[in-house]
């Protein structure tokens, strides 16, 4: 993507001798209208006290928290838990949540003051107490000065152990900037953000002192909502009601395409991502931004989110989770699995069920859909072809040939001839042509095969020639240098000469490889070594040398007579997948196939049929099944005899469960067809190696056969993973049986022990 440059001013500013160069640049926002990815929205009914969420914070010992309007409630991965009056918790309004270094959570309420959890009871403090205001708006605890820092409506206090120090009056008066709206630690003093005219402030909590840092030479907004510190030394302000700026050592890049920035988070790639708010009858414009350094784009749409008022952003880093509050939609968990979703509406479409996939030599992706044929360039260009060259083509061929034995075949063949100039247009426009596949040639064309026969396009000279009625229900690979061969519903047909045959003849231009017509009903051709394999949904497994044919089904019985796919690892080894849920991995030597290996559901392979079938240059083999994606390690298989197999299926954003065709490009990146819907997934992200064992929560804990509950409620904490308080057991107490169980937000429901 291109970044548009609204505005470029250069400012030279002398400090202290030295000269820094700072560059306002405003770029352009770009909106992700169509594309998708798997998203999880939480509300109500999945147990969240309200749908308004505030802060969203994710504590040492792995658990969330989530502060609403309507309460403050916390989330294992698996169900929420909500805080109540009758445990201390009288707040409804929580805004802010921190962790101070003994694990202790604080909640920051916009209201009723300020709340000290420790697991077993929660303590309030208020105004009363010293504390500036009780409308508390953020919360930061800070390492370096080992306190914590509450930003009220009216000032800041600092809290350390059980003494509160507040501003004084004056810096936060409403003359000055009241409210506070942001905080964070900058190393050396405390970055404060207000909505008024003192901005930025430097905080120093030692001395409690206050000073204003605005230079009008730098340009910092008047108003700020939030301030944010990246992993690179960048300062992030909230630019008043339109966006946001980065003030980075040698240049300032300024976004004024958002409206209010009240939440900022960062990921592990160093993309910044921004809670974008709006209200009605406001021009501002909301949703979740995302800065990757180069350009700034708005992925709300993309995210399913259509809630005005994104209030806040919080980033996991441990699972690679983004976790978005709106104030009237709940909670949305983004988990980064190298899963983008491309429904018909990206390509500007209604419906186009897709039929085949093919990548070209050059990495374009072909896509056959029911009603269009689409090529997709590696940086996700797309076009759409004109169907109406495809029918004229089919026209101009049957009315040079008076054979209308096949012509008659078909309706829609007959519709397509009786059209004249003008209603043609209009046929093209709403017949479903249904492409079925679309191979490359050696001579930089492509054959195309659709519901009027088959193709040939000269993808330089763009030219489109009609080669012939057969090969357009199923799979068709070009034999030798100029013959088409075509499997599918019957028998496989071969049609010799296909561009030179005239089309009077091309009636008597098929022939087979038998008088039997086989291999019959044939799924999907494959070339490897000169020699195409053939898998049938009737026969089961065939090749062919030249017009020698093979069936491997009768040799050995074992290999099902349903096959579905077929593929070629690294190694030369023929993999086919068949409609009872088998994989065969086999050696071909010596015009002898030897299956060395089976797997299935004893091995762990998960689903009862195999759909499709791709072997990358990893050692890794996909797989596509009636229940979702199967990822076996080979290299793990061949060399140690192990059956390592990751799965993935809705609950980690896989749809792709009906899909029929898969390819892996260059990148590495699998291409998906699954009904409507294309996706893309990153096979290097997909099942990342992560060594770093997860986070156990102790639910609850049995002596001698009674719950602790019932016996010690108020001596052992109700945290998870926090169940002990330096408990002495007496002796007599020897039965203890744990209830435990990970905190796991990615696939809690794949969750195995043993």
């Amino acid at each position: 993507m291109k970044i548009k440059i609204l505005a470029s001013i250069l400012y030279l500013i002398r400090k202290t001798n030295v000269y820094l160069f700072f560059v306002f640049v405003c770029l352009q926002s770009l909106f992700l209208s169509a594309q998708n990815y798997p998203t999880r929205q939480f509300t109500m009914r999945d147990g969240l006290p309200g749908m308004s969420i505030q802060s969203i914070y994710k504590d040492s010992r792995g658990l969330m928290w989530i502060g609403t309007t309507s309460g403050l409630c916390s989330y294992d991965g698996k169900s929420f838990r909500i805080y109540h009056l009758s445990e201390g918790m009288t707040a409804n309004q929580i805004w802010a949540i921190a962790e101070d270094n003994n694990g202790n959570m604080w909640f920051g309420s916009y209201g009723e003051g300020l709340f000290k959890y420790d697991g077993i009871h929660f303590i309030r403090f208020t105004q009363k107490n010293g504390l500036a205001n009780d409308r508390i708006r953020v919360l930061c605890f800070s390492k370096n000065f080992n306190c914590l820092i509450a930003g009220c409506e009216g000032g800041v206090s600092t809290i350390r152990g059980d003494s509160i120090t507040s501003s004084p009056h004056e810096v936060f008066s409403k003359e000055n900037g009241s409210p506070v709206t942001g905080l964070t630690d900058a190393g050396k003093f405390i970055y404060i953000t207000t909505f008024g005219q003192n901005n930025p402030i430097r905080y120093y909590p030692n001395e409690n002192r206050f000073v204003n840092a605005n230079n009008n030479d730098l340009h910092y907004p008047v108003n700020s909502f939030s301030v944010f510190i990246t992993s690179k030394g960048d300062t992030v302000f909230s630019y008043g009601h339109s966006g946001v700026a980065i003030y980075k050592k040698d240049a300032i890049i300024q976004d004024e395409s958002m409206g209010q920035v009240f939440g900022i988070a960062e990921d592990k790639r160093g993309d910044l991502w921004f809670a974008s708010w709006s209200y009605p009858n406001r021009k501002m414009i909301e949703g979740v931004f995302r800065f990757d350094g180069k350009s700034f784009k708005n992925y709300k749409t993309a995210f399913g989110i259509t809630d005005k008022e994104i209030w806040t952003v919080f980033y996991d880093p441990e699972q690679d989770i983004l976790w978005v509050g709106t104030r009237n939609e709940g909670l949305f968990k983004i988990p980064f699995s190298g899963i983008e979703l491309y429904p018909s509406k990206y390509f500007n479409l209604d419906k186009n069920f897709i039929n085949d996939l093919y990548l070209d030599f050059k990495d374009n992706l072909w896509i056959s859909g029911s009603k269009e044929l689409i090529r997709m360039t590696h940086n996700n260009e797309f076009s759409v072809f004109d169907k109406k060259p495809f029918v004229t083509a089919f026209r101009i061929f049957w009315n040079q040939n008076n054979d209308k034995t096949f012509f008659h075949s078909d309706p829609a063949w007959e519709k397509a001839m009786n059209q004249n100039t003008i209603s043609l247009e209009k046929f093209v426009n709403q017949y479903e042509f249904n492409f079925v596949r679309a191979i490359e040639n050696s001579d930089n064309s492509m054959i195309i095969s659709n519901l009027f026969g088959v193709f040939d396009f000269n993808t330089e000279t763009k030219k489109n020639a009609y080669i012939g009625p057969q090969g357009n229900h199923g799979d068709i690979a070009i034999f030798g240098l100029d013959t088409i061969m075509a499997t599918g519903w019957g028998g496989t047909e071969l049609q010799a000469n296909f561009r030179k045959n005239p089309p009077k003849e091309i009636a008597n231009s098929f022939f087979y490889f038998n008088k039997k017509l086989e291999p019959k009903d044939g799924n999907r051709i494959a070339k490897h070594n000169n020699r195409f394999w053939f898998v049938s949904w009737t026969s089961g497994l065939w090749m062919s040398e030249g017009m020698h044919l093979t069936n491997f089904n009768i040799t050995d019985s074992t290999i099902s007579n349903s096959l579905n796919d077929i593929c070629f690892d690294e190694k030369g080894n023929v993999i086919f997948g068949s409609n009872s849920g088998e994989i065969c991995i086999a050696a071909y030597n010596d015009n002898k196939l030897k299956i060395n290996y089976r797997i299935n559901s004893e091995n762990g392979l998960q689903g009862n049929s195999v759909s499709w079938l791709v072997a990358d240059q990893r050692g890794k083999l996909w797989v596509g099944t009636n229940l979702g994606l199967n990822c076996i390690d080979l290299d793990s298989l061949y060399i140690n005899g192990k059956y390592v197999i990751r799965f993935m299926d809705e609950e980690e954003g896989f749809a792709g469960q009906s899909a029929k065709k898969a390819v892996m490009d260059s990148l590495g990146n699998l291409w998906i067809g699954a009904e409507d819907q294309l996706m893309r997934l990153d096979s290097k992200s997909l099942f990342p190696v992560n060594n770093t064992s997860q986070k156990i929560i102790l639910h609850s804990l049995e002596i001698n056969h009674t719950l602790v509950d019932s016996l010690l409620r108020n001596e052992f904490s109700t945290w998870p993973s926090f169940l002990f308080k330096n408990k002495k057991l007496k002796h007599s107490e020897n039965n203890l049986v744990f209830y435990f169980d990970i905190l796991n937000y990615s696939n809690p429901k794949k969750d195995r022990f043993r």
